[in-house]
């Protein structure tokens, strides 16, 4: 009998397949799925988590996160005597508050001389470092942490870094390059607001400034009217997209890694577009960028080709408008699926309460709604008076969206962080547990069954470290940008480690490098530990099997600890186990 460990394999385009019928007469039990958009019942209460530590003002302003599934919100705390800090909160993946973490689940962080600290962007390293964006006194703000909530004295000056521009600037968006590298996104202000403009700095993995980035870290880039940067992200080649606004108008620049502007992007390295402002963006795997904000009151998504046209596949034009309450509705986030499904989310004025309410809605490839999702392709929540900051969508689909939420009445008044989670696609099961004897041609390597292992260590030596291999033939698809999902106990201390997915063929030959992730070492502060591992590019098998390896980073033995809780999932394969 299989222990009730749940796969939340998250994919609808799929085939029919026998594996299911398999995993149900193995079951102890058959769990129903909830809606796809509607509120996670798992997460917090009803879905919902209203947070106020310090019994002040606070907001949340972006999430992120973790390989375990732990959630990482930043945000703001507003203190008496006006002062602003930022503050990194964690949750577990059930919405309450990790209190491994900082003091009792929090971190708040202020820069020297400073009276206002703004936390605007978050992203987590695969050493599972904490990266923290946003302005201090007029500057460029970045902060690192390490995993427990402590500041990363190897970064900057005891974990922080400020940088100049002009009279004014900050931080919005922060995005982590493939070489450990961070861009920071922001906008330049000379004088009162007079004159905007894009602004980005680089920075080496010990806070430093990247010189190499057009010559002192930093790239200050105009358009023909003031402008503003809300958006960034790093391409599969390395080119950096920002992305912003100006007055009715999205305004998109891309970057060659040097700092330069990339000729072959929109104008000279430039793209607008009027009608829109942009306030986020999602690149694809296929290279097309969405990008995600307001159409004059309307909800606004448009869709770029690699080129910076935009895409005539896409809505109309490439351009898709939702006008939800008639008055004012904004997208703040926007976020891909791995079926390729686009997720935004924002805030509508819904009247006659005149009040913001939540928005998530979901778009086919095409931008049309989706009506397998919430109501007609949107779920609007309503928790008080409410605003949307900032999402992002798990591995397994589900849908995070953060912001504030203002309760008043005749007696009080009490803004909060409020964090929400939507449920995704219904599960399709992929699962095989590291178990069983040796498969021929595959020398030292052990299975995956769907037999349960027992608990035991086994020691993974040298550069190939230990293979495993799915005990089933199939035949089907790995969908680029999903992850395979590996989840193992983790008892005191967690050894470093290199975990890597790959296909095989029937014998266990190796087809295709699917994708690898780095365990670095640490206490273990929960029972269960979980990698997820991306996959960077389409894999198709034919009579095939998944194989995992578990080795050292460098050198020597690694203990790989397996349990009854040890499970194998893909995300997104669309096929035949």
């Amino acid at each position: 009998m299989i222990q009730t460990i749940r796969s939340r394999v998250r994919s609808r385009v799929l085939l029919p397949v026998t594996l299911l019928t398999l995993i149900l007469a193995s079951l102890s039990h058959v769990v129903m799925e909830a809606a796809d958009g509607a509120l996670d019942a798992t997460f917090g209460v009803g879905g919902k988590v209203t947070l106020n530590l310090s019994n002040t003002v606070e907001t949340a302003t972006a999430v992120a996160v973790q390989s375990d599934g732990k959630i990482v919100v930043a945000g703001d705390v507003f203190l008496p005597g006006g002062l602003t800090r930022m503050s990194v909160t964690r949750l577990l993946p059930n919405g309450a508050v990790d209190t491994t973490f900082g003091v009792s689940g929090r971190v708040m962080t202020a820069f020297p001389g400073s009276q206002s600290d703004e936390a605007a962007a978050v992203a987590i390293q695969q050493d599972n470092k904490i990266v923290l964006a946003g302005r201090s006194n007029g500057r460029f703000a970045v902060v690192r942490y390490h995993s427990n909530g402590s500041l990363d004295a190897s970064f900057g000056s005891g974990g922080l870094v400020t940088t100049f521009f002009a009279d004014t600037s900050g931080a919005t968006a922060v995005a982590l390059q493939h070489d450990g590298k961070i861009i920071a996104g922001g906008t330049k202000v000379v004088g009162a607001q007079v004159s905007r403009d894009f602004a980005l700095a680089r920075y080496n993995p010990d806070g430093s400034l990247d010189l190499s980035f057009d010559g002192d870290g930093r790239v200050i880039t105009t358009f023909n009217q003031s402008s503003a940067l809300r958006a960034v992200a790093v391409q599969s080649d390395g080119k950096i997209v920002a992305m912003g606004e100006g007055h009715v108008v999205l305004f998109m620049a891309r970057f060659s890694d040097d700092g330069s502007l990339d000729p072959t992007f929109g104008s000279n390295g430039r793209v607008t577009t009027t009608g829109l402002v942009g306030h986020a963006l999602a690149i694809q795997p296929d290279g097309r960028i969405v990008a995600a904000g307001g159409a004059l009151g309307d909800f606004g998504l448009a869709r770029y080709d690699a080129d910076g046209t935009l895409d005539p596949t896409f809505g109309v034009g490439g351009i898709v408008t939702t006008d939800i309450s008639g008055t004012f509705d904004n997208f703040v986030g926007v976020g891909l699926q791995a079926d390729g499904k686009i997720v935004a989310v924002g805030d509508t004025v819904i009247n006659p309460r005149g009040v913001k309410d939540f928005v998530v809605a979901r778009y086919d490839v095409n931008g049309a709604l989706d009506p397998s999702f919430g109501t007609g392709g949107r779920t609007i929540t309503h928790i008080a008076v409410d605003e949307a900051r900032g999402m992002t969508v798990q591995s397994d689909g589900r849908v995070i969206v953060v912001g504030g939420a203002l309760f008043f009445s005749p007696f009080e008044q009490r803004f909060t962080m409020a964090v929400l989670r939507y449920e995704g696609p219904p599960s399709h099961e992929l699962r095989f547990f590291p178990h069983g004897t040796d498969i021929p041609g595959t020398a030292g390597a052990l299975t995956m069954s769907r037999t349960a292992p027992s608990a035991q260590t086994v020691i993974a030596s040298g550069l190939k470290g230990q293979s495993w291999l799915s005990d089933a033939v199939m035949t089907g698809t790995f969908v680029a940008g999903s992850t395979i999902q590996l989840q193992l106990p983790c008892v005191g201390f967690r050894s470093s480690k290199r975990i890597r997915f790959a296909t095989t063929d029937e014998n266990g030959a190796t087809l295709q490098l699917l994708g690898e992730a780095l365990q670095f070492p640490q206490l273990c502060t929960t029972p269960l530990d979980r990698v997820d591992v991306k996959i960077n590019a389409p894999a198709t098998v034919t009579n095939g099997r998944l194989k995992l390896t578990i080795g050292p980073m460098i050198a020597g033995s690694v203990p790989v600890l397996l349990g009854s809780n040890t499970f194998v999932r893909a995300t997104a394969f669309v096929g035949v186990p």
